[in-house]
């Protein structure tokens, strides 16, 4: 894998240097790039004047700015689309032409991956039952002449009789949220629209699932259905406009909020995050009990937080807070109010030399991947944060996905 993307940087390097030598050594100063026009903006922030002479090109309507948009791109197509381009075309389809597998999830006795021949414009995925011959599930390719509609994300029931699944078009963020029947292939009456950057989580008796929406356009002012996301549970079999709004964080704008529900079934853990950072606030709900509200864990968007379960109560989290390089605490959410800001919690890893990329709970034990020289390192802990044992692995490489249940 490191071979083959010095060899991707090699061929896109190779384009580079074949512009820069046509333009004798320095591509930069023999292009001749539109004029963009410099307009009198100058906003005054309390006595502190900024100008901003390019505002008028944040305006896409405007005929001068799809102009100027034309002759950008003109200027690049006269670059990529040289002699050269063909050969670096076709060694890089060389390059990507090798198959994928993704790592199978289990639920039940049916294990769930994803397969990509090598050249495929979406990977289809697959279910197989127990030892059985596999049989695909959905094959994005197949639902546009043209490759352009995604499987971005999915989700299975505990016991793999149902998968939640989302599917986006030409390229666009909006998610359209589906469920299938995995026995026979077919997919329920349940459509969910308004969907984004979504996680999907089922509730323990599959009689529904927790989702993020965003608002429906036209129901804010223009602009704002991309914002100020929610989270909301959708009972099978209901319409759409029925689904209960569970979370929200009105005055954060550009929140994104993601989410799961326990493997024991009692939490649903929310995670809202800020923007593109990774700064993150965690919440709590607690299932078992009627009526009851999400309560706060970490609040602010001071720190990064990945939560990798909640084990008796216990929420396990991998964390930046104070630590860089990454370390794993607990919190005990048994002892935690509604008016709490910042739960008390313990250590459990420690920072080291080596990045903590990631934390997961696997059959109660934490399985922690480190970045160490460069490649990836699993090692094994015991909930006390005790190190038990380091899996070996076939070699320097990237570790891209662990998977396994949290508990019995």
């Amino acid at each position: 894998m490191r071979d083959r993307s010095r060899l991707v940087g090699a061929a896109s390097a190779a384009l580079i240097l074949a512009t820069a030598a046509a333009f004798g050594g320095d591509a930069r100063s023999r292009l001749a790039y539109p004029a963009a026009r410099k307009a009198a903006v100058v906003d005054d922030y309390n006595g502190v004047k900024v100008a901003d002479p390019y505002r008028w090109l944040e305006n896409p309507d405007d005929p001068e700015t799809a102009a100027w948009v034309n002759q950008e791109n003109a200027l690049t197509r006269s670059l990529l689309d040289r002699p050269e381009r063909e050969a670096i075309k076709k060694r890089l389809t060389e390059l990507f032409d090798y198959p994928r597998l993704s790592v199978p999830v289990r639920r039940g006795d049916r294990y769930f991956y994803s397969r990509n021949t090598g050249l495929q414009n979406q990977s289809v995925l697959f279910v197989r039952e127990g030892g059985g011959p596999q049989r695909v599930l959905i094959d994005p390719n197949a639902l546009s002449p043209d490759g352009t509609v995604a499987l971005h994300s999915t989700m299975p029931t505990r016991d793999g009789s149902l998968l939640a699944y989302t599917l986006s078009r030409s390229g666009s963020d909006r998610e359209e949220i589906y469920v299938k029947d995995v026995a026979t292939g077919k997919d329920l009456p349940d459509k969910l629209l308004w969907a984004k950057f979504t996680s999907l989580t089922w509730t323990p008796d599959k009689a529904g699932l927790y989702y993020q929406r965003f608002p429906v356009p036209g129901s804010v002012p223009a602009g704002d259905e991309n914002y100020f996301g929610k989270v909301y549970y959708h009972r099978l079999g209901d319409p759409q406009q029925r689904d209960a709004m569970l979370f929200e964080k009105p005055t954060e704008k550009e929140v994104v909020i993601g989410g799961f529900v326990s493997y024991d079934g009692r939490w649903l853990v929310i995670l809202p995050g800020k923007g593109a950072s990774d700064k993150t606030e965690v919440w709590a709900l607690d299932l078992k009990k009627p009526g009851a509200k999400p309560i706060p864990v970490f609040t602010g968007f001071e720190n990064a937080y990945t939560v990798a379960e909640v084990v008796e109560g216990k929420l396990y989290a991998r964390t930046d807070r104070d630590a860089t390089l990454g370390r794993v605490i607990a919190v005990d959410l048994n002892r935690l109010s509604a008016t709490n800001k910042d739960a008390p919690f313990v250590e459990l890893v420690p920072q080291g030399k080596d990045t903590i990329q990631s934390a997961s709970i696997i059959d109660k034990k934490l399985v922690l991947r480190h970045l160490r020289n460069a490649s990836s390192a699993l090692d094994v802990h015991a909930l006390s944060g005790k190190v038990e044992k380091e899996i070996e692995l076939p070699g320097i490489g990237s570790v891209g996905g662990i998977s396994g249940v949290a508990g019995q």
